[in-house]
């Protein structure tokens, strides 16, 4: 997607990852994941929680590599998946 859209949200992800992991996955749709609501999101996350972030696509800086964006992305997390095998071979950002 150019630009958030209901249909690319990862809601429905985030729903069925807590079934699987019988366990609470924190998400909550913001309009890209380094957006200011998303980083205070995953600032209150509690230790030993899951927090699955916004469709990165929703950034435009995502498809351009930006750094930026990889920063903040890293400071996010000890762990990072990247549920994307067929395009995690392109020099994106995430």
């Amino acid at each position: 997607p150019k630009a958030p859209e209901d249909k690319s949200r990862l809601k429905p992800v985030a729903e069925r990852l807590s079934e699987l992991l019988e366990k609470d996955v924190r998400y909550t749709p913001t309009d890209g994941p380094a957006s200011d609501k998303q980083a205070a999101f995953v600032a209150e996350a509690e230790a030993g929680s899951v927090t699955l972030l916004e469709n990165t696509r929703f950034d435009s800086r995502e498809t351009k590599n930006d750094p930026a964006l990889a920063k903040k992305l890293a400071e996010y997390a000890d762990v990072y998946v990247n549920d994307a095998f067929g395009a995690a071979h392109r020099a994106h950002a995430s």
